[in-house]
This record gives structure tokens, C-alpha cells and sequence, in this order.
């Protein structure tokens, strides 16, 4: 399965994920897409990226409670 690393926003291929989310909607032309995400330096020029970054933030967050 890809997932999106929370931390470098880079994709990565996990055989057996163990805690992961799903940000799977884009509602605005400006989004970035699981394609799109390959080019990390478009996409954060997009006006969605905003809605990643902060759904990697609170993923890390939640992360850091459940594990602290």
C-alpha cells in the first residue's frame, strides 16, 4: 500500500501498515493528487496543500498522544 510519510510528505510502499489514515476527497481544482504527489514541489504550491500538511500534522499529533 502507498502511504504518505507525515514527516517528509514523501510517498512510501508499506507491505503490512500498522496505524494509517486516509485523506482520499479533493473538492477544489487545486489539490494535490496521489500522481501529483510524486512532484512534491508543485504540489506545495497548490492552494489544497495547506489541507495535507495539516492532516500529516495532526496524524503526527494523534501519533505522539496514543504513543507518549
Amino acid at each position: 500500500m502507498w502511504l504518505l510519510n507525515t514527516s517528509t510528505f514523501s510517498l512510501e510502499f508499506v507491505l503490512e501498515p500498522r496505524y494509517y489514515a486516509i485523506l482520499s476527497h479533493t473538492w477544489e481544482k487545486e489539490e494535490g493528487t496521489f500522481s501529483g504527489i510524486k512532484d512534491l514541489d508543485a504540489v506545495k504550491k497548490k492552494t489544497g496543500w495547506g489541507k495535507i500538511e495539516q492532516t500529516c500534522r495532526l496524524a503526527r499529533e494523534l501519533w505522539n498522544l496514543e504513543h507518549a
